[in-house]
């Protein structure tokens, strides 16, 4: 699992599709509490590593909070937060280069894996949950990158969106 780096695509892609700007503040009081799909009575607990209180874009992903980024993917419906949803945010994933390989040229290049609903279904059995799209939006969960689709991706931040086809070889002479 990719962690904290993926809330870097969270981040993107909440910003461009409208769900958030670098402004929008969200208050983290140290988790969110998620009625279970399975069992109304019982409230699962989605944590913060501690509490941030309130935090734009920028504070969040300085400070990593998981709770900024839950609302961001998966909303909060308590407070009428919509996020992006799983399949949205595994769009955007894979518009970046996850799960997916990079070409370089290397022989035996893993993938990873970016989850939606049709792959939990295929690989698991079991249809995909709130829970699900909350670990995702902090790289956990099902989703897993090489260091090499980590740093495509942050290199494509770096310079202006563009992905690159990462070399290790320029040109082999005499």
């Amino acid at each position: 699992p990719p962690g904290s780096t993926f809330k870097l695509v969270t981040a993107v892609a909440a910003m461009k599709d409208g769900v958030a700007q670098r402004n929008t503040v969200i208050e983290s009081k140290g988790a969110i509490f998620v009625p279970s799909e399975y069992d109304p009575n019982y409230r699962q607990v989605f944590p913060d590593w501690s509490v941030l209180g309130r935090l734009n874009m920028v504070s969040a992903l300085a400070n990593s909070s998981n709770v900024y980024f839950y609302y961001l993917g998966g909303g909060f419906e308590p407070e009428h937060f919509t996020g992006l949803g799983n399949e949205r945010l595994a769009a955007y994933a894979r518009q970046f280069g996850y799960g997916a390989p990079t070409g370089i040229d290397l022989p035996n290049e893993a993938t990873g894996v970016i989850p939606d609903e049709a792959w939990k279904l295929q690989r698991r059995g079991e249809r995909w949950v709130k829970g699900d799209t909350y670990n995702m939006t902090i790289g956990q969960g099902y989703v897993l990158a090489t260091p090499l689709q980590v740093a495509n991706f942050t290199n494509a931040l770096a310079n202006g969106g563009r992905l690159v086809r990462p070399r290790l070889v320029k040109e082999i002479g005499d």
